[in-house]
Formats: structure tokens, sequence, C-alpha cells
């Protein structure tokens, strides 16, 4: 009798594991607060521990943009990205908290902590609340979406703007209220005065309003037409500088970081296929995995598939036909919709309990994969440059504030050498020395290292007299460290030069050459 009810035990704890509540088709209340607590935990661990890291290269460009007042940050943020709602936002931010790291990038950790919320309400609406919340924790935990947090520069916000302009159109065109077409206007106006690039998604919403025109809708197409006109004339402003960045495209551009398969990898990490994986094995071991495609109104589809393939569709075919546009940070877009998509299919695995043992994993996945980043950086290297700790190091070995430190900080615009001779241009391109200074005389160098930039050096090298030097000092990254080291060497080895490395700061290195006693 005693195993018959060990038996009965064993099977009742088993079904438990993956069956809800008898007799209701309602998962329990706990399932959320877990499911919630995963969203925070998530949050915590990939968001706000590394947040008192070193600024990278283009945040110190926002930390450069920012240090003055008001007025001058408006001028520089129109001369650089245009970005002026961000911008304006840092600048709150640091007058009145100060300069910290951690308070630069504050704006955007909550400018994506209000884009997930809003994205959790979106899902709730086009699907069900179990849905909108796996969304969100997807969105949280994807690698870009970890990156971009915790970056002091504008794709958070221009998200936020992005997710709240296609909440604020789907719930206008569900209720018809004027006042969500008023905020649907001035959040795409938002999107557009905050990155460009990230815009190109609000094309989205058009196929989607049209479809729903006069079938599910109370909103016409008069009143389509009239949003669409305010948030043109709304973003007509950034116009100018638009076209001034176009015409000088050629120096913005760079090798693509996105194929067809990373872009595919990016969009839908292979975490997730990890994590329906377990949770199918649980399911055959405990009990049966079931699929439950869950109901969505056909014009779900049109929004989400338009939202998901319209910014890299367009990126690929302006890159094809005119400049090198293909980065994967603008694809954020597609992330967001790619985040929807996965929700709604984890809310269609059956029973509760496995979308619970998908998403534990799912969780504990991303953390181990994402958390060893020290910095705010990403896996392929974006935000590895730790130039705090390289600008401490270079004023702990430099002699002199005379001694020579040649710095190549990385910007491509930097190609442009006539550019170092304008010293607002200059200290742009030396913008990193802005948030971190250094003690040496400073003399920057050219992004790539190139036949044009070997000129430059012999240039440099006859004008500061870097032959009379007893010391001289390298900052660059690892990529063209070795190439720079050995020009170096071979000039300035017949001098009674030598070379040694002074310390590496994750992408950036620090290379010392003194002259020895026979010099």
């Amino acid at each position: 009798m005693m195993r018959q009810e060990q038996g009965v035990d064993t099977e009742t704890r088993q079904s438990e594991l993956v069956a809800p509540v008898a007799g209701t088709s309602e998962v329990p209340r706990e399932h959320f607060h877990l499911l919630v607590g995963i969203l925070f935990m998530l949050v915590g661990a990939l968001w706000l521990l590394p947040l008192g890291s070193s600024l990278w290269l283009d945040e110190t460009g926002t930390f450069w943009i920012v240090q003055g007042g008001l007025g001058q940050t408006i001028h520089r943020a129109l001369e650089s990205s245009g970005s002026i709602p961000y911008f304006v936002v840092v600048w709150l931010f640091k007058t009145i908290g100060g300069s910290s790291e951690v308070v630069l990038r504050l704006p955007s950790i909550i400018s994506m902590g209000v884009a997930t919320y809003l994205l959790y309400r979106l899902g709730k609406r086009l699907f069900d609340r179990e849905a909108g919340i796996l969304a969100a924790i997807v969105f949280v935990a994807s690698g870009w979406i970890v990156f971009e947090a915790g970056d002091a520069r504008p794709y958070a916000m221009a998200l936020m703007a992005l997710i709240a302009s296609f909440y604020f159109l789907v719930r206008w065109l569900d209720e018809g209220r004027p006042l969500d077409a008023v905020l649907y206007i001035a959040a795409s106006a938002l999107t557009v005065a905050t990155q460009y690039l990230i815009a190109l998604a609000l094309l989205a919403g058009i196929p989607y309003a049209l479809q729903r025109r006069g079938r599910t809708t109370r909103v016409t197409t008069k009143h389509l037409v009239l949003a669409w006109s305010a948030i043109a004339i709304l973003a007509f402003p950034v116009l100018p500088n638009l076209i001034s960045l176009w015409k000088e495209k050629a120096s913005h551009a760079s090798v693509a970081d996105a194929t067809p398969g990373t872009v595919v990898h990016f969009l839908f990490p292979s975490v997730v296929v990890v994590s329906v994986a377990i949770a199918y094995l649980a399911g055959r071991w405990f009990g049966p995995f079931r699929v439950k495609v869950q109901p969505a109104a056909p014009s779900t589809g049109w929004l989400l598939g338009a939202w998901f393939v319209v910014s890299p569709v367009i990126l690929f075919l302006v890159t094809f036909v005119s400049v090198q546009l293909v980065w994967v940070r603008y694809f954020l877009p597609s992330v967001a919709a790619a985040s929807l998509i996965v929700g709604w299919a984890l809310r269609s695995i059956s029973p509760y309990r496995l979308r619970q043992i998908a998403v534990v994993a799912f969780a504990l996945i991303s953390i181990v994969e994402l958390i060893s980043l020290r910095h705010v950086s990403r896996a392929e290297g974006f935000g590895r440059d730790d130039w705090r700790d390289a600008a401490a190091t270079e004023r702990r070995v430099v002699e002199s504030a005379s001694t020579p430190v040649l710095v190549r900080p990385g910007f491509v615009e930097s190609n442009d050498i006539s550019l170092f001779s304008n010293p607002e241009t200059r200290s742009q391109l030396l913008s990193p020395l802005a948030a971190y200074p250094m003690k040496g005389n400073i003399i920057p160098m050219p992004s790539e290292f190139s036949p044009r930039a070997s000129r430059y050096l012999r240039e440099v090298v006859a004008r500061e007299g870097l032959e009379q030097s007893n010391q001289i000092l390298l900052v660059t990254t690892n990529s063209t460290a070795d190439s720079i080291r050995a020009w170096l060497d071979a000039t300035l080895g017949p001098h009674g030069f030598t070379s040694r490395e002074a310390g590496t700061f994750d992408g950036l290195v620090l290379i010392e050459f003194t002259r020895g006693s026979s010099g």
C-alpha cells in the first residue's frame, strides 16, 4: 500500500510540473510573478552592473558634445549627429548630477526601461499579458539591447520613441481617441529627431494602418493623412542636417559589419532555440509538449512583419546602390519586432510549466553569455575601449608635459588629416581626452594606417623633432598597434629608441618608446 501511495505521489508531482491548475485554462498568479522577477533580474544583472565602466570611443563623443553650456551642446549636436533631444537630456543630467559614467548613461537606461514597458503593453494589446511579458524578457536580454541600454548615445531614446509610436498608433486605431493620435505624432517626430536610421522603421505603420482602415477601426483615411502630414512637418527641421550628412556620407561610411547570416543571428539568437529545446526535452520527460498557437488579428501580422523587415531591406538597398550603411546597430527596430514575435511563439508552448522552464533557461544562458563583459560592450568588439585606464596609465608613465604622445582614437573622420588643423574638429576627434585627460604633448593620428598616414607620420617626426626626445608614447587600438609600432621602430630605432608595451586596456594598447644610453 505504501509503495502504491508513493507511486501516486510521484505521478502527481510529475503532472503538477506540466499541468496548470485543474479545471481552469488560466495560469496561476505565481507564474506571472516568476516572469516579472526574471525580467527584473535580467535588467539588474545585464543592464546595471557595468554602468560604472569607462566610456568607450563613441561615448566620449557624447561627453565632448555636452561638456559646455546648453548653446554649445545644441551647436555641437547639430554639427555631429543632430540628435538634439537626446543631447539636451544628457546635458541636463550632466548639469544636475555631474559627468560620471553612470550619470551620462542614465538617459539611455531610463529610455530603454520605458521602451521595455511599452513593448510589454504593446504585446499585451496585440496578444495577451503573458505574451507581452515574454516579449519584454527576450527584449531586455538581447545582446544589442543590453549594449544600448548602457550606451551613452541616442539609440535607446530613439528605440523608446519608435516603440511608443507603434503603441499609440495601435491604440489610436483600436479606440479612436484623438489623444492617442497626438501621442503617435509626437513619438514619431521624436524618433526622427533622435536618430534618422532608426526612424526608417516608422514606415511599417503605413501598411498596418491602411490594412485596418475601414475594417477594424473608426479612423479614416483623412485622419491618417493628417497625422502623417503632421509628422512630416514636425520632422522637416531635421532635413538640412540630414542632407548635409548625406553629402558627407563617404566620410561616415565604413566596412559593413552585417551580412544576411549575421542579421539572422542578431535578430533570432541561438539562445532562444536552445531554451525551447530544453523545454521540449522537459516535456518529453515529464509530460506532453504541445504547441497551441495563440490567436492574433491578421493586421498584427502586417504590423510585425513590416516592422521586422523594413529597416534591413532599406539599409541593404541603400548599401547596394550608394554607401555602406549596413551596421547591425541600425537593425535595432527589428529586434523589438522579433522580441514580440518570439514572445508570441513562447506563449504558444503548453503547458505553462514548460514556458517557465524555457524562460528560466533563456535567462540563465543569457546571463552566462553576457555578464562576463566587464565593460558596457558587445562581444563583437563595440565599446571595448577602456580610455579611463589608458589615460591614467599615460599620466603615470609620461615623464613631462612636453613628451610627445601619439593618440589614435579611431574615428573614421580622422582619416581627413586636414581636420587636425581646425581646433574645433581636432578637439572632437580627440574627444576621449576631453573625458579622460592625458598629460603629454598630444599628437592626433588618423584612423587608418595608410600610405597617407605614413607620410603624415614622417611630417610629424620632422616637425616635432621626435628623434631628439627621450620618450615617446603611442596610444592606439589593438588592430593597428603592430603596424604603427613596426613603422616607428624602423624610423626611431637608428636613433637609439627601443619600444615596450606599457599596458593594454581591452581594445587599446599603450606603447612606450625610450632612447637608450647610446642614443
